[in-house]
């Protein structure tokens, strides 16, 4: 206990003891973000601190290599756990020895800062696709944005999100990350953390809790036209969707009030985006689904116009897979009164394989309309042909739609990997006959998803 002793004023000889009580009176830095390590320096006033001293900073916050440099001053160092709660936390400071300062407390003395802040761009609900921004703060650590050169995937950067969200990278800068969430139409949200692995700068922070909003789904029925809106970029319309058997759902009409927009479909057979298929999709039972319509751009504010078809189709396995390559050893082989038919699922049994679909009775003036869906297997990638009985193309060669882009389109196109494609002939046909549908490895085909649909319609 430290005592000071004053001389009266006024030239008297009394003198008067004023007893000053010892406190901590300050930390500097006074703040500092998760999953960062800093010294800090405390000070205090009439304390008497030596070696031996304790410093709690509170939850989430580990204080190693507390050195007292004078009696009045320590500095410590602050490890700041990456999930630890944002907020102001108590500054407590403990004379081991029981000495004569105890424990002083700053209140709030020291704050806890989130080094980044999440944004989205959209509706956060059930079924919905809004844009995300994760901005940077703490510019000691920054983002690396280094990919796969293969796959062009980001290594070093991993966003965890609750069940049913998935937020999907597209872009990364220093201070910036970009991309799309994918919210489930059964999701109810939850933490999301996000991972940095980048040697030294490795720092795992909280991206807060991602509340999301329940939505009941607009039935929407085939065959007949539904308006609607998107309000805000990101923003999405959820509908619901029966079916009584097994049929090809197409997406008949979908046009928009924007010439920028980029309207497109999402149909979730089970309430999530990890089955999403794009149009059309073969549904091989009846049942209910889950559709979303949204932007692939970042328009917002006009309005759509949708309609689904429903189109009864025949179902039928693969034939003799080793006859293929060639038109003459043709494996499979669909008479047009068959048609609208599906195969489900065929085959590419490996890069070079090569699966032909014979086509007979075709009747004069229709246009052979095929595509290949998704199934079993989520991302096989194919080229395809329809050549006529001499084995010339119709519309022009092999079309391989890739990745990102193509005739099919949709959310599976776009969003979730590679796609399926969708070729029509380029003219009606000039006659009746026979005309060979091929289908062969596209040029992201791997060997673990080889198995795939093909429909096939006449127009």
């Amino acid at each position: 206990m430290s005592l000071v002793t004053l001389a009266a004023c006024g030239g008297t000889t009394n003198n008067t003891t004023i007893e000053t009580s010892p406190n901590a009176n300050g930390v500097f830095p006074a703040n500092g973000f998760q999953g960062d390590t800093i010294r800090v320096e405390i000070s205090g006033d009439a304390t008497d601190w030596a070696d031996g001293v304790t410093v709690d900073m509170g939850t989430g916050v580990t204080v190693s290599n507390v050195t007292v440099s004078s009696p009045t001053t320590l500095f410590a160092d602050v490890a700041i756990d990456g999930t630890a709660m944002p907020g102001q936390n108590d500054v407590t400071v403990t004379d081991a020895s029981g000495g004569s300062d105890g424990a002083l407390t700053l209140t709030k003395a020291f704050e806890i800062d989130s080094p980044v802040t999440l944004t989205f761009e959209g509706d956060l609900n059930q079924g919905g696709l809004p844009f995300f921004t994760i901005q940077d703060l703490d510019f000691l650590h920054p983002f690396d944005a280094t990919q796969d050169a293969n796959t062009g995937a980001f290594v070093n950067e991993t966003i965890t999100s609750p069940d049913g969200v998935d937020l999907e990278v597209s872009a990364i800068s220093t201070n910036q990350i970009t991309g799309r969430a994918f919210i489930d139409a059964t999701a109810t949200g939850g933490d999301a953390t996000l991972a940095s692995t980048s040697g030294s700068n490795s720092i795992t922070v909280d991206l807060g809790t991602l509340t999301v909003a329940a939505r009941t789904p607009t039935p929407l029925a085939t065959g007949s036209d539904t308006a609607g809106s998107v309000t805000e970029p990101g923003d999405t319309t959820l509908y619901s969707l029966s079916i009584t058997k097994a049929a090809v759902l197409d997406l008949a009409d979908l046009s928009s009030t924007d010439p920028n927009a980029q309207p497109a479909f999402g149909l979730l057979p089970d309430g999530t985006w990890a089955t999403a298929a794009s149009f059309p999709s073969l549904q091989l039972a009846a049942g209910s689904f889950d559709l979303v319509v949204g932007d692939l751009a970042t328009e917002g504010k006009y309005d759509f116009n949708v309609n689904v078809s429903e189109l009864d189709v025949t179902v039928s396995a693969e034939g003799d897979d080793t006859k293929n390559n060639t038109l003459a050893a043709t494996d499979t082989t669909v008479p047009a009164a068959n048609i609208p038919a599906a195969i489900a699922p065929m085959t590419l049994s490996s890069d070079t394989d090569v699966d032909f679909i014979k086509l007979t009775n075709v009747p004069k003036g229709k246009t052979i309309h095929v595509s290949t869906l998704d199934g079993p297997d989520a991302f096989t990638d194919t080229q395809v042909d329809i050549e006529d009985s001499t084995g010339a193309s119709l519309n022009g060669g092999d079309i391989d739609g890739g990745e990102t882009d193509g005739d099919d389109g949709g959310f599976t196109c776009a969003f979730e990997g590679v796609c399926g494609e969708d070729v029509s002939t380029t003219d009606v046909t000039a006659a009746a006959g026979t005309f060979f549908v091929k289908v062969s490895p596209g040029a992201d085909f791997a060997t673990t998803d080889s198995q795939y649909v093909v429909v096939i319609t006449l127009e």
